[in-house]
């Protein structure tokens, strides 16, 4: 249903299918950012999520719901 690649960097962590639309909620894995490897890194929770619409799915309208990691840099 969704793309492959989506899931090497983000979870599915729930899902809801109703009469007229399917929303699909994905968190971020703890992965380093690209770049940012040898980076002393910390994540600190979550930004706020993003709901993005993406094609229908069986007609229904389907809603990403999205939630990135907030990373800080440990000095």
């Amino acid at each position: 249903m969704l793309l492959e690649e989506l899931f090497e960097f983000f979870l599915l962590v729930d899902h809801e299918v109703t009469n007229n639309q399917v929303h699909v909620y994905l968190e971020e894995k703890d992965l380093k950012p690209e770049g940012y490897e040898s980076e002393k890194l910390t994540s600190k929770g979550f930004h706020s999520p993003v709901t993005i619409q993406d094609f229908p799915i069986r007609d229904k309208p389907l809603f990403l719901h999205i939630r990135r990691r907030r990373w800080l840099k440990i000095t």
